[in-house]
């Protein structure tokens, strides 16, 4: 997959019981650590990472934004390199959905209620 840079990855790791759909090649300009006005994951490129999974740096892939569904509430942390981090987060439905990240970032998703 590729699209990492150096030792990065934008990283999903998915504690939750249930799968998280993740954008693997994000086709516009948008602001990292934010929800979208538009959804604009490129076309094929989505997925999922299953319960008790990690994709990303592990697995050579960049991954781009992860999308939570509308009446969802997903709870977690993220960290990301080169600043942005949160140690505790909770993301719900906002805009298109899709909350985008850096590459730089590793997600690590909770709970999913």
């Amino acid at each position: 997959m590729g699209g990492c840079t150096l030792l990065w990855c934008g990283t999903v790791g998915n504690e939750a019981k249930t799968r998280v759909k993740i954008c693997e090649a994000w086709g516009k300009d948008g602001t990292n650590q934010a929800y979208q006005k538009k959804a604009a994951c490129k076309s094929g490129r989505t997925s999922y990472v299953k319960p008790g999974r990690t994709r990303g740096t592990d697995t050579d892939e960049d991954l781009d934004a992860l999308y939570v569904p509308k009446g969802k509430t997903f709870k977690g942390s993220y960290v990301c390199t080169f600043g942005g981090s949160k140690g505790k987060m909770t993301w719900t439905h906002k805009k298109s959905g899709w909350w985008k990240f850096g590459t730089d970032c590793e997600v690590l998703i909770r709970s999913i209620s």
